[in-house]
């Protein structure tokens, strides 16, 4: 997961699936579709049987795996305190891994810290750890940056910055980064606004089977191709009443699974409160 989140056989199924929730992360279940075959079961059972060895001798790059790895049994647990047993594994593990500075694990807990969930929320010290991260050239924590900066969530807002890091996290084909410079190109947020670019990073992240990537893919092709461009003008303050206007509107969200906002069939893009924010492929 360090560096591609896409290439392992092992973390290329619904484990991943589970470790990027986990971690805060919302990813298309397509993405993750496939469920692993037998051989790759065992082959993930023996993995995580060497990993915790390693793990225990004081591993930082295994304390961290090892914890990944934990996250499939423990979301399948039912037992609730076989279940808390669990958890206190993952934690403990994490921020072992975290303390000797390997920059996943503290891109990790910066976002457990973030959440508030498993861990008590603090912000500053989220920031603190994903800019390590980032720095070390993570780009879980790079995107974490990235987000943060662009949502001034701990940070002063600041979308050139957070364009920065989502190109850096984006360029080692980190999806959730590859999307967010689609939309920063979309929209000219944080970058001089150009679909073309916009465009080569939907495609990116379309092919590593991002449902909002594809849409985004097929509305920029459409305007293209289109002879009848839609000449609607933002009065900057224009809001959807009555019926949805170019058809029904697709919701994306943020990783923390809050909603942003809203595309329609035309490619209009509004926030979550409906307001129009701009047009894709415009």
């Amino acid at each position: 997961m360090k560096k591609d989140v896409a290439e392992s056989n092992l973390l290329g199924s619904r484990f991943i699936f589970k470790i990027l929730l986990f971690a805060g992360l919302s990813v298309s279940f397509n993405f993750i579709a496939t469920a692993v075959s037998d051989s790759a079961f065992e082959k993930f059972k023996k993995t995580t049987a060497e990993l915790e060895i390693k793990a225990n001798a004081g591993d930082a790059e295994a304390q961290c795996k090892y914890a990944m790895f934990l996250i499939a049994p423990y979301e399948d647990e039912k037992d609730p305190v076989k279940k808390e047993i669990y958890l206190n594994k993952i934690v403990s593990y994490m921020k072992q891994s975290a303390d000797q500075k390997n920059p996943t694990a503290q891109a990790v807990l910066g976002r457990w810290l973030s959440l508030g969930r498993i861990l008590k929320k603090d912000q500053a010290k989220a920031i603190e750890l994903w800019k390590l991260s980032a720095e070390k050239g993570d780009p879980l924590g790079q995107y974490y940056l990235a987000s943060a900066l662009d949502k001034g969530q701990g940070l002063p807002q600041d979308r050139s910055k957070a364009f920065d890091w989502y190109l850096k996290s984006g360029e080692q084909g980190f999806v959730e980064a590859e999307l967010a410079l689609g939309f920063a190109y979309s929209l000219g947020q944080g970058v001089k606004k150009d679909t073309e670019k916009a465009l080569e990073w939907f495609i990116r992240a379309a092919k590593q089977g991002d449902e909002t990537a594809k849409k985004c893919v097929d509305l920029i092709n459409e305007s293209k191709s289109s002879s009848a461009v839609n000449k609607e003008k933002d009065d900057g303050g224009w809001k959807l009443t009555g019926v949805n206007v170019g058809g029904p509107n697709k919701p994306f969200y943020s990783t923390d699974g809050t909603l942003k906002g809203y595309i329609n069939n035309k490619g209009r893009i509004y926030d979550e409160n409906m307001d129009y924010k701009g047009w894709i492929g415009k």
